[in-house]
């Protein structure tokens, strides 16, 4: 007689769990995160050239957690659609920490470090 494969099971029930939901209703999936800054301090890394944030209106509370007198981004492109303050609010906010708006479209807002937007970052540029 064969043994049952527990991981098989497992997943046939996972896979049954999601086919058998209402379409309102949504997995609930847990992963792990680290803050951003934990990321960027863990590999000693003061300035990022390109920062793209889109999570789902979550990019206002993530950008509050920032230490910004430690970390500069040359350019960030902030989707904006789902930010319940508003886009003026992370306008003012990011001016607030001297951030030049550059501008946007329908669904993202860019940002830029004055400063480091005029140097070049790379010997090719």
């Amino acid at each position: 007689m064969r043994k049952p494969n527990t991981k098989i099971e497992a997943l046939k029930s996972r896979l049954s769990m999601l086919s058998n939901s209402k379409k309102d209703e949504k997995p609930v999936i847990t992963v792990q995160t680290l803050p951003l800054y934990s990321i960027l301090k863990a590999l000693n890394v003061t300035v990022v050239d390109f920062l793209s944030l889109d999570i789902e209106g979550y990019e206002v509370k993530i950008l509050k957690t920032l230490p910004w007198d430690k970390v500069k981004f040359r350019l960030m492109c902030i989707e904006i659609n789902h930010v319940p303050e508003g886009v003026h609010h992370l306008v003012k906010y990011l001016k607030g920490k001297g951030y030049q708006f550059l501008g946007k479209n329908i669904q993202d807002a860019w940002f830029g470090w004055p400063e480091l937007l005029r140097k070049k970052s790379c010997a090719a540029c």
